[in-house]
């Protein structure tokens, strides 16, 4: 029986091989070392969901485009999808956790999400997010201090939701009374980036560079380097 770990692997590999890429290719492309993608691939390891959508990133699809449900077929006009509290896939991570919604839509141009925002301490410039297009989010629970690389933080309430342009660096962290809080996060496909996934990957498109050291909070720096979290907003396929 084929198993979830299995499932993701095989949808992987299937992409690839249709695309005519190789492993090595796909390494390059993605930051993803040839012996991850190969465990990936093989159903060896799930792999974090930030190897996923970087992963995604290599392949030229969104992120979740690699769910075995998808369809590789052009959804028509006129579509609709409804994601119940428990259909959504589920992705934690040490500092969020992820629940995608609408998953099973296709050639989308917006990526849903539900996160949960776990950390108290700021992330590590690393692990903030980049992509590029915009986001909306909008808190649903608790309280969060979102941080960005051009701007000071802020501290967003319940009810409270910022605009932002989503290739500037930003990261989340909730503070307050309660364990965690909990957001919406709607991202919208840069249209300048916009390819379709069936030709061959063209440098550039979506790509961040790293940027200067930022001063941390502490009186060190940190490195800024490009570790995508939701890379799935970076590319869509044309319909």
């Amino acid at each position: 029986m084929e198993t979830a770990v299995s499932a993701l692997g095989n949808r992987i590999n299937e992409i690839r091989k249709k695309k005519k890429m190789t492993l090595n290719q796909v390494s390059e492309r993605s930051g993803v070392s040839v012996s991850t993608l190969s465990k990936v691939e093989t159903g060896q390891i799930n792999g974090s969901v930030d190897t996923i959508f970087k992963i995604a990133r290599g392949l030229g699809v969104l992120f979740n485009n690699l769910m075995p449900s998808q369809s590789a077929a052009a959804a028509p006009a006129g579509r609709r999808v409804i994601t119940r509290r428990s259909d959504a896939e589920r992705f934690p991570t040490e500092i969020y956790d992820y629940a995608v919604h609408s998953a099973d839509l296709v050639s989308k141009s917006m990526l849903p999400l539900l996160m949960t925002i776990k950390t108290r301490q700021v992330p590590d410039f690393c692990d903030w997010s980049t992509h590029g297009g915009e986001e909306f989010v909008f808190v649903v629970r608790g309280v969060i201090e979102f941080h960005t690389e051009h701007y000071a933080p802020v501290r967003l309430e319940h009810g409270d939701s910022v605009y932002f342009d989503s290739l500037m660096r930003h990261a989340f962290v909730t503070v307050g009374g309660g364990s965690e809080a909990v957001i919406v996060s709607v991202s919208l496909s840069d249209t300048r980036a916009l390819w379709d996934g069936d030709e061959p990957w063209r440098p550039g498109l979506g790509r961040v560079e790293a940027g200067p050291p930022r001063q941390a909070r502490d009186g060190g720096s940190r490195d800024a380097k490009t570790n995508v979290i939701k890379e799935a907003n970076m590319h869509r396929k044309t319909q």
